[in-house]
């Protein structure tokens, strides 16, 4: 049979270039521009940045735990330690009926701020208590010790550490008991970790007067040393690896925490803050994208389930610039870290 003969079996069809995708389905890009104008003299924009921290006490603290059983502390041992602090404060100070801390008077809601008492990844998006976890192990132990880093912020919340001291040293069960609570003071020129007293005033730090860590004044390294939430409530898209976004949320965190503790000093200079962070350019930028779950963030409102995912960063970014004038702000949010979810362990931040 000739080859013209034979019959038809196969259907040929030219392959086609896919479309391209509208640029409407592009995840957008967060930044923040600097305000139009120049940048203030370095030494000028430092002192007003430590004008606004004078007289904002915090209460830095490391405590230090023994293991009773096995821990299983996962990817964010924030929320192990969390829980693990929480119970202590609620069975020694909360005096609130129910499964919720709420009464303004409780010592337990004046540490931890409104928060439910089961442990859970539940409390409000600003809480006076800021956890640094990035020393803890991951995965799990059957013993050894552990040791975690909390903030308070706040006269009132610092004027209540030997309460806290006194709640963790009780005999509260679970895997861990907490052995020890040391506060991070001056002395001596250096800052020191010493024994948190039950009685008497706490040992405060105070933000305007820290001199570490050292910063270089024309190199600057932003590493993310837990999971650090960037957006604000209801922003989507991948984050600009710009300083002034950062220098930002910085100074949204620094101002949200000022004010609810009822802070009376001036206002930090955002704009001129934002004007010396927009003169940075990027040198290196190690980042990495990651999920975690949106409940951690504890925002005003927040519904759904642990399944319910928002984009943070890990890594670290480098910049290259003059920076003497932004570095009371670098080192404030250097101890008390960046952004939503702090209570849980995010946002743990480290400059130098």
């Amino acid at each position: 049979m000739a080859s013209d003969d034979k019959p038809i079996t196969h259907k040929w069809v030219r392959r086609r270039t896919p479309e391209p995708k509208p640029v409407d389905d592009e995840v957008p890009v967060l930044e923040v521009r600097a305000p139009a104008g120049r940048a203030p003299e370095a030494d000028d924009l430092a002192d007003r940045i430590t004008a606004a921290l004078v007289g904002w006490p915090i209460l830095h603290m490391r405590l230090t735990g023994s293991l009773q059983a096995t821990a299983r502390f996962g990817r964010n041992p924030g929320r192990w330690a969390r829980q693990h602090v929480l119970k202590a404060v609620d069975d020694a100070l909360c005096t609130c009926p129910g499964l919720r801390c709420t009464r303004a008077e409780c010592r337990a809601g004046r540490l931890l701020g409104r928060h439910g008492k089961e442990g859970g990844p539940d409390g409000e998006a600003w809480s006076p208590m800021a956890l640094r976890p990035a020393d803890m192990p991951n995965g799990s132990m059957d013993k050894g010790d552990v040791r975690v880093e909390v903030v308070l912020a706040g006269a009132e919340a610092t004027s209540l550490g030997g309460d806290f001291a006194a709640a963790l040293r009780g005999d509260v069960g679970g895997p861990v008991r907490w052995t020890a609570v040391q506060a991070l003071v001056w002395g001596d020129g250096e800052l020191r970790w010493r024994k948190v007293q039950e009685e008497g005033p706490p040992p405060l730090l105070a933000l305007d007067e820290v001199t570490t860590p050292r910063l270089g004044r024309q190199r600057l390294t932003l590493g993310f040393l837990t999971a650090t939430p960037i957006a604000r409530q209801g922003e989507v898209g991948t984050p600009k690896p710009d300083l002034a976004l950062f220098v930002d949320r910085m100074s949204r965190t620094l101002g949200a925490w000022m004010g609810r503790t009822a802070h009376k000093g001036p206002r930090l200079p955002v704009d001129d803050m934002l004007r010396a962070a927009g003169e940075a350019t990027i040198a290196a930028d190690h980042t990495r994208v990651i999920q975690v779950p949106g409940m951690l963030l504890g925002a005003a409102g927040q519904q759904g389930s642990m399944d319910d995912r928002v984009p943070a960063m890990t890594g670290s970014i480098t910049w290259k610039g003059q920076f003497g004038g932004l570095a009371p702000l670098l080192r404030a949010a250097h101890y008390v870290g960046m952004g939503p979810g702090r209570q849980h362990g995010l946002g743990q931040i480290g400059v130098r």
